[in-house]
């Protein structure tokens, strides 16, 4: 049993595939809030969800499959930005807050300029 059969389950079939302690242990529900944070219909079923993380897996896979209408939940999951944050983060020994602050300050070339600095050699 894989995460898109849950998946699958909760936004399209709409069919209760847990149904034993196998397929409960491969609900993994931190994944499932995350997939399903992403959009408006079902944000504040995930945040019911996030505010009682004690239920067992299969109540939370149970509420999420009775309680959320079907539905086309896809979507890109949010990625971090470009590396260049966590140049400025080693070079200047600054936080992530600060070296977004100090990021739109900085032109392409000083951020070359810190990618050389800090490049330690090997393959690139």
């Amino acid at each position: 049993m894989e995460l898109t059969d849950f998946f699958n389950s909760i936004n399209k079939t709409k069919k209760n595939i847990v149904t034993d302690d196998r397929s409960e242990r491969c609900y993994v529900p931190y994944v499932v809030n995350k997939s399903l944070s992403y959009h408006k219909d079902a944000i504040f079923h995930v945040n019911l969800m996030n505010s009682n993380p004690g239920l067992d897996k299969k109540l939370q896979y149970d509420y999420y499959l009775y309680g959320l209408p079907k539905g086309q939940r896809y979507g890109k999951w949010h990625k971090p930005e470009n590396g260049s944050i966590g140049l400025i983060m080693a070079f200047y020994g600054y936080s992530k807050a600060k070296a977004h602050e100090v990021a739109k300050m900085l032109s392409d070339d000083q951020i070359k300029a810190i990618e050389g600095a800090m490049y330690h050699g090997g393959k690139p």
